[in-house]
């Protein structure tokens, strides 16, 4: 059981067109969310909790420039009883012998479904080079143009989808536990402009160094202050965001096409 204490930034969520909630649809069934809630209220600090399958680090703990905490827990912690959690709680705040035994001794007790191998997840190709734009020289370009310093990020246009009906679509999003920036394919054309596509880009690299914050209920928020001050630092900024309206509500009003 490895622990680890650094300065480090959270990152996910997704850029939604309609100014839809990245957040939204999110379940409350959802076993992070659920330890997500009881950590919160245990530590009595911001928490962000990501389940892993990671046999060799169970619990790895990083304490965040904003005074919250990511947490990367083996999802066998999804099922633990309230004084495992309590336990756990205290290890987050400050490890010691005690609480330490706590968690060593829930891990033993579930040994045998660790050790199980997790379903492999298909490992999706990368698809870097679209039809008209090639995001891997945009992502290099902006991470150069605006200083970020992300070398783990990747980049990838999204899978086409069959005809479906337009609601809202995700534009870009960017996976934490991937590292993964992900652009919509319905910009790989010539009718959006290259630097909407360098926005979106931009956008979603923000989301890996500018940390979270909590908003008013406990619930996370990623478009920050610091997050829009730093968004509206975009060369073209203002031109994007009539961009975006204008495709919006030209995707909308096809919507039954």
């Amino acid at each position: 059981m490895r622990r680890k204490i650094s300065d480090a930034t959270s990152r996910p969520i997704q850029l939604f067109l309609f100014g839809e909630s990245a957040l939204a649809g999110r379940s409350c069934t959802d076993p992070a969310e659920r330890l997500n809630a009881s950590l919160d209220q245990l530590v009595r600090a911001p928490i962000r909790v990501i389940l892993t399958d990671n046999r060799s680090s169970m619990i790895t703990v990083k304490r965040l420039q904003n005074r919250s905490f990511q947490v990367r827990l083996h999802r066998i912690f999804a099922q633990a009883e309230p004084a495992t959690l309590a336990a756990l709680a205290r290890f987050i705040r400050r490890p010691d012998r005690k609480n330490r035994k706590a968690m060593g001794d829930f891990i033993a007790r579930h040994l045998e479904r660790i050790r199980e191998k997790p379903a492999r997840k298909r490992a999706l190709p990368l698809a870097v080079r679209g039809k008209v734009y090639h995001l891997g020289e945009i992502l290099e370009q902006v991470k150069q143009a605006y200083q970020i310093p992300a070398p783990e990020v990747r980049i990838s246009w999204g899978q086409r989808r069959g005809k479906r009906k337009f609601r809202a679509i995700r534009l870009g999003s960017f996976d934490e536990e991937q590292k993964l920036i992900r652009v919509h394919p319905l910009l790989d054309r010539k009718q959006v402009p290259r630097f909407f596509v360098e926005y979106i880009v931009y956008h979603e690299l923000l989301h890996a160094v500018v940390p979270e914050a909590r908003a008013a209920g406990g619930r996370r928020a990623s478009h920050t202050r610091e997050f829009k001050r730093r968004e509206k630092l975009f060369a073209r900024y203002r031109e994007a965001y009539a961009f975006e309206k204008r495709f919006v509500e030209e995707r909308w009003s096809r919507r039954g096409s």
